[in-house]
């Protein structure tokens, strides 16, 4: 197997893009991150002992020691954007978009094997088509256009995700509005899933599978997030705004409170509530 070394970008860019249609069939990993995507034709392409049919709009990201290479048949035609990104500049990206892309990225926790639209894919070849027609002295320019065509490419492995994360039942739709009601937030979880044609435990397994967190857990935050709005916009009692939302006692909420919001409830308030200095009169 070969060690392809980064010989296309530089510090001042530190990335590039080119397009392939030779061969390209010895296997080989990098010291830099690759994404490539199919412009036309088709091919086999093996990626760390995996075989793949690869055809015009499939797009791959690759971690520099992913093995990988492209077998053409005969007579086959396949062309592909390579763009190489420097290690630095490339978490740059994923830790704008994400703080937790990066390392969900590299420890392969993600779908790294997406399918461009056909418009999609025409955008992003006009973009690098002309990125590479700029000459080097526009280095700015070409960052600027830079950062935002790649936030866009990288930031499709977020909507991938995020499509597979909002399939969720419609029943779990219906049980999300309800923590908007403030009685049905006070009477807690028992009311809250009411209605539903599944047991208690059905619909708190459910909802920690597909919101990442316990139901317990987010009454809490929808809890807090309602006691927050009633310090600010109301002038209630403490102690009835934590009555009014259900809360077992106003010690167990001024801890969960400064917990969230890194205030006591006292202080948010006056924190949210002191007047802006009026200007000097001249």
């Amino acid at each position: 197997m070969v060690h392809l070394h980064d010989w296309l970008t530089t510090p001042q860019i530190p990335f590039a893009s080119k397009t392939t249609d030779t061969a390209d069939h010895y296997l080989h990993d990098h010291d830099f991150f690759e994404i490539f995507y199919i412009t036309k034709g088709s091919a086999s392409h093996i990626l760390n002992g995996e075989r793949y049919t690869v055809q015009t709009g499939d797009l791959f990201y690759l971690n520099p020691e992913d093995a990988h290479c492209f077998l053409k048949d005969e007579g086959e035609y396949c062309a592909h954007r390579d763009i190489v990104l420097r290690r630095s500049f490339f978490k740059e990206i994923c830790d704008f978009i994400s703080p937790v892309l990066y390392n969900d990225y590299t420890e392969n926790k993600l779908n790294k094997i997406l399918r461009l639209s056909d418009a999609k894919l025409k955008n992003f070849e006009t973009v690098f088509e002309k990125l590479s027609a700029l000459p080097a002295v526009g280095g700015d320019i070409i960052m600027a256009n830079a950062r935002i065509t790649l936030t866009e490419l990288i930031g499709l492995l977020i909507n991938s995700q995020s499509e597979a994360y909002f399939q969720r039942p419609i029943w779990l739709e219906k049980l999300l509005l309800r923590f908007n009601d403030p009685q049905l937030l006070k009477e807690g979880l028992d009311s809250l899933a009411s209605d539903f044609f599944y047991s208690k435990e059905h619909v708190c397994r459910t909802f920690k599978k597909y919101l990442g967190v316990t139901m317990t857990d987010y009454l809490n935050e929808k809890r807090l997030e309602a006691a927050a709005n009633a310090l600010v916009y109301s002038d209630k009692r403490i102690l009835d705004v934590s009555n009014d939302l259900g809360f077992c006692s106003v010690s167990y909420f001024n801890k969960i409170f400064k917990q969230k919001y890194n205030l006591s409830p006292s202080a948010f308030r006056r924190t949210a509530l002191t007047e802006r200095p009026q200007p000097k009169k001249q």
